[in-house]
C-alpha cells in the first residue's frame, strides 16, 4: 500500500506564484526570470509532499494560469485567431488567457468555465474547423525529469482525451469525433516520450466520466482509449476520475487495459457500491481518495480505516478524492485562530498527514492516534443558537413565499413607480479606482477611522448618484465603490461564519479567493447595506436599488459545515437577508435585488439529481430571503453564470418582479419566447466578462430584437454583470450609449 495525491495547490504559502505572475505581466521580471521563479515553486511543492511521507508525487499538475490552458498549448489547440500571431509557447498562454487587444491586432480571449461542482474556474479550449492536434514542445516532460533528478517517484498528470473534448467548444462544422485519431496520436507521441524517460506511471484525469454519460459518450470514450492504450506498452496508465461516482462507466472501465482507477471513495460515494457488487479485477491497481479535498474539515480516521479494511490492500493507494486544488495551502499560518478551532481544520498540508496516518494505522494500529482523532467527533463542535433553531423549526410553507402573486404584485408596483417602456438600470457596481481600493484597505488595517471611512463612501455616493442623473437611468444604485466584493461585504458581518488570514484558494488564472467557513449558526445581527443604501435615496427621487448577495451564493461560495445539512445553512442564511431586506423596505427602499450567480453553477452535476437534491429546496430558500416584503415592493434577482435555457420553469418558480440574466448564450431568447416565460426579465444588452466598448448600433439591435421577441411589459435594459473592474471612462460610455439606444426604440414604440 502506498500514498499519493492527484494534484497540489500551486499558489504557494504566500502567493507566491501570483506575485511572480503579476511581476511579469508589469514587466518587473523576465520570461526567464517567471520560468526560474515557477520551477522553484514545483520544487517545494515536490519536498512538501515528500517530506510529509507521500510515496508518490505527482507532477505536471503545475500550471503558471491553468492546466487547461496548458493542454491546449501542449496539443496545439489554438484558435485561428492565435495561431496567426505565431507566438511562443509561454507568451501564447498568456494571449490566450487575457485576448490581444494593442491597437493594431485583436483576439478575443478562451472564455471560462466552472470545473465541476468546485468554485475553480478553467479556460474553455477552441477546437475550429482548422485546428490540427499534436503534440508541441518539450515544457511537459521537463517537469518530469526535474523531479526524477531530484530523486523522487514521480507521476506525470494530464487531463485526458475525453475530458479534454467534453469540456471543450467546437466553433467549426467538425464535430468532437473527428478530432479523435489526431488527438489519440498526440497522445501516444508523449506515451513514447514519457517511456523514453523511463516513467512508470502516467495519471489521465477523466472527471467527464461523472457527468452521467451516454451510449454515445462511451463509444466517443473507447474511440479514444482502445487505440491510445494499444501504444501504452510498459507506461502504466491511471485514469484518475472525481467529483462524483462513474456508475454508467464502470464495468467498462474494469475491462479496459488500464492498470489503475482512481475513485472519489468518500463515505456517501455510490463507488462503494460498484466497487461491493463488481470488485476491481486483480490486475488493476486501486487509488482509493478517501481525503475530501473539497472541504476543510479533519477526517474520521475510524470510517475510512473500517471503510478500507474491505478493499485489497495489496493493490491500493490511498489518495485524496480530487486535486488539493481547491483548498486552501495549510493551517499552520492561521496564527490568529485558537489553537481549539485550529484542530478541526485540515488544508491540504494536513490532509497530506492525514494520508500517511492513515496508511501507517491500516498497517499499525495506533490506539492513542486513533483516540485523539475520535475526540474531535465525539463532542459537538458549536453549541447550537436557539433563536435560529427556532426560527427554522416554525417555518411553514406558505411562510417560504410572498403572499400575493407576481401577477397581483405588479399592477401595484408600476402605481408606484411609473417606469416607461424599457426601464434602464445597472446590476449594483459602478468601477472602483485607486483610491477606492486604497482606502477600504486602510479602513480594514485599522489606520482609517470609520468616521472617515463613512465620509469617503458619502462622497462616492453622491459621485455615483451625481453620475446616473447624468446618464439619466430609471433605477440608481449606490455603486459599491467602497463593498470589498459581494461576499465578504455580508458574511463577515453575520454571525457563523469564521475568517482566515492566509487561506487563499484560486478562483481562476492566479486571482484567489479567501472563502469563509461556515462555523455555526448564521443569523443577521445588525444592518448591513442601509446605512449608504437609504443615504443615496435621499439624492434622488429615482428609486435606489438595495442589493444583496442571495443565501444560495453566500453559502456555496464558503465552505460548508459538515454537522449540517448545506440547505439547513441556506437557510439560516435566507431568513437573516430577510432581516436586511425589511430593514431597508422600512427606511423607504422600493426595489431590492439578490445576487445569485450560484444558482446555476450550484446543480448537482447528474441531472436526474437536479430537483429532489437541489432546486425542489434552493428555490424556496431564494423565496424566503424576501418573502416577507410589501407586494408593493419590487424584487430583482440577477443570475450571472452558466446558461438557462434547461431551467427557465425553475426561474420563473423564483417568484422575481425581474429576473435580470446574462445574455451571451444566442438560444437563450427564443428559449424565453417558446416557454412563455411569465417573470419579466433584464437581458444584459452588453456583456461585462469579455469586456469591449459597445456600439450604439449594436446595443440598439440588441434591445429591437428582445422587443420583438418578448412582451412589451416584461423587458428590462440593463448590463450583463457588474461593472466592478472595469475602465471607468468605457462604462460610462457604454451606459450613455445604452440609455441612447434605449430612448430611439421607446421613440419607436410611441
Amino acid at each position: 500500500m502506498t500514498t499519493t495525491i492527484t494534484g497540489y495547490p500551486r499558489i504557494g504559502r504566500q502567493l507566491e506564484l501570483k506575485t511572480m505572475v503579476d511581476h511579469y505581466l508589469s514587466h518587473q521580471i523576465s520570461i526567464t526570470e517567471l520560468i526560474q521563479q515557477s520551477t522553484d515553486l514545483q520544487h517545494q511543492n515536490w519536498a512538501t509532499l515528500h517530506e510529509a511521507g507521500i510515496d508518490q508525487i505527482p507532477v505536471n499538475d503545475f500550471a503558471l494560469l491553468d492546466r487547461f490552458l496548458d493542454t491546449a498549448v501542449l496539443f496545439n489547440l489554438i484558435p485561428e485567431r492565435f495561431r496567426q500571431l505565431h507566438l511562443p509557447p509561454l507568451e501564447l498562454s498568456f494571449a490566450l488567457a487575457a485576448g490581444i487587444d494593442d491597437g493594431q491586432q485583436q483576439a478575443a480571449p478562451l472564455r471560462m468555465h466552472r470545473w465541476f461542482n468546485t468554485n475553480y474556474n478553467h479556460y474553455v479550449p477552441e477546437f475550429d474547423d482548422y485546428t490540427f492536434p499534436h503534440l508541441v514542445g518539450t515544457r511537459f516532460t521537463h517537469a518530469f525529469r526535474d523531479a526524477q533528478a531530484l530523486g523522487y517517484d514521480a507521476r506525470p498528470v494530464l487531463i485526458g482525451p475525453y475530458t479534454l473534448l467534453k469540456c471543450s467548444t467546437f466553433t467549426g462544422k467538425r464535430a468532437p469525433a473527428d478530432y479523435v485519431t489526431d488527438l489519440v496520436n498526440a497522445y501516444a507521441d508523449l506515451f513514447r516520450r514519457l517511456m523514453v524517460l523511463d516513467a512508470d506511471w502516467i495519471q489521465l484525469d477523466e472527471p467527464a466520466l461523472v457527468l452521467a454519460p451516454t451510449q454515445e459518450d462511451l463509444a466517443l470514450f473507447d474511440q479514444l482509449y482502445q487505440p491510445l492504450l494499444s501504444q501504452k506498452e510498459t507506461l502504466r496508465v491511471l485514469i484518475q476520475t472525481a467529483f462524483g461516482d462513474v456508475r454508467e462507466a464502470y464495468s467498462h472501465l474494469i475491462t479496459l487495459p488500464i492498470d489503475g482507477l482512481g475513485l472519489d471513495l468518500l463515505p456517501d460515494s455510490h463507488n462503494w457500491a460498484l466497487l461491493q457488487q463488481q470488485p476491481l479485477p486483480d490486475d488493476k491497481h486501486l487509488f482509493a481518495g478517501i481525503i475530501n479535498g473539497q472541504n476543510i474539515w479533519r477526517t474520521n480516521y475510524a470510517d475510512r480505516l473500517a471503510r478500507l479494511q474491505t478493499l485489497p490492500a495489496e493493490r491500493l493507494t490511498l489518495t485524496t478524492s480530487c486535486s488539493l486544488l481547491h483548498v486552501p495551502v495549510t493551517v499552520a499560518t492561521e496564527t490568529q485562530l485558537p489553537a481549539n478551532t485550529r484542530q478541526y481544520l485540515a488544508f491540504a498540508e494536513e490532509k497530506l498527514e492525514e494520508l500517511v496516518d492513515l496508511d501507517t494505522l491500516l498497517k499499525t494500529p495506533d490506539t492513542s492516534k486513533l483516540a485523539a482523532n475520535q475526540a474531535l467527533f465525539d463532542q459537538p463542535r458549536i453549541q447550537p443558537d436557539s433563536a435560529v433553531k427556532k426560527r427554522i423549526t416554525n417555518l411553514a410553507p406558505a411562510k417560504m413565499r410572498r403572499q400575493q402573486s407576481r401577477q397581483q404584485r405588479a399592477p401595484q408596483q408600476q402605481q408606484r413607480f411609473n417606469f416607461p417602456a424599457l426601464p434602464t438600470q445597472t446590476i449594483g457596481s459602478f468601477p472602483t479606482n485607486q483610491q477606492d481600493r486604497q482606502t477600504i484597505a486602510d479602513y480594514a488595517q485599522g489606520s482609517l477611522s470609520e468616521s472617515d471611512f463613512n465620509a469617503y463612501t458619502k462622497q462616492r455616493i453622491r459621485d455615483g448618484i451625481a453620475l446616473q442623473k447624468q446618464l439619466g437611468l430609471d433605477v440608481f444604485v449606490t455603486g459599491e465603490y467602497t463593498r470589498t466584493d459581494m461576499i465578504t461585504h455580508f458574511d463577515h458581518q453575520l454571525s457563523g461564519f469564521l475568517f482566515t488570514e492566509h487561506a487563499w484558494i484560486q478562483s481562476f488564472g492566479t486571482y484567489c479567493a479567501q472563502p469563509p467557513i461556515i462555523w455555526g449558526d448564521i443569523a443577521w445581527q445588525h444592518p448591513i447595506t442601509v446605512a449608504e443604501t437609504a443615504f443615496a435615496q435621499t439624492l434622488t427621487e429615482k428609486p435606489v436599488k438595495g442589493v444583496l448577495t442571495g443565501p444560495m451564493t453566500l453559502a456555496s461560495w464558503a465552505y460548508p459545515r459538515e454537522d449540517l445539512d448545506l440547505k439547513t445553512s441556506a437557510t439560516q442564511i435566507a431568513l437573516a437577508l430577510q432581516d436586511e431586506a425589511t430593514a431597508l423596505e422600512q427606511h423607504g427602499i422600493a426595489i431590492i435585488q439578490l445576487d445569485e450567480p450560484a444558482f446555476r453553477t450550484r446543480l448537482p452535476l447528474r441531472h436526474a439529481n437536479w430537483q429532489a437534491n437541489y432546486l425542489d429546496w434552493a428555490i424556496p430558500v431564494i423565496r424566503l430571503a424576501t418573502a416577507t416584503l410589501k407586494p408593493t415592493t419590487q424584487v430583482q434577482i440577477h443570475i450571472c453564470e452558466g446558461h438557462y435555457t434547461d431551467i427557465l420553469p425553475e426561474l420563473d418558480q423564483l417568484d422575481a418582479d425581474v429576473l435580470s440574466l446574462a445574455f451571451t448564450d444566442p438560444n437563450l431568447l427564443p428559449a424565453l419566447k417558446a416557454q412563455h416565460f411569465e417573470t419579466p426579465v433584464g437581458l444584459g444588452v452588453f456583456d461585462t466578462a469579455r469586456f469591449k466598448l459597445p456600439t450604439e448600433t449594436a446595443i440598439e439591435t440588441k434591445i429591437r430584437q428582445i422587443h420583438d421577441t418578448l412582451p412589451d411589459n416584461g423587458i428590462w435594459i440593463n448590463p450583463d454583470c457588474g461593472l466592478k473592474t472595469l475602465p471607468e471612462v468605457a462604462v460610462t460610455r457604454s451606459l450613455q450609449r445604452m440609455v441612447t439606444a434605449t430612448e430611439h426604440v421607446r421613440q419607436t414604440l410611441n
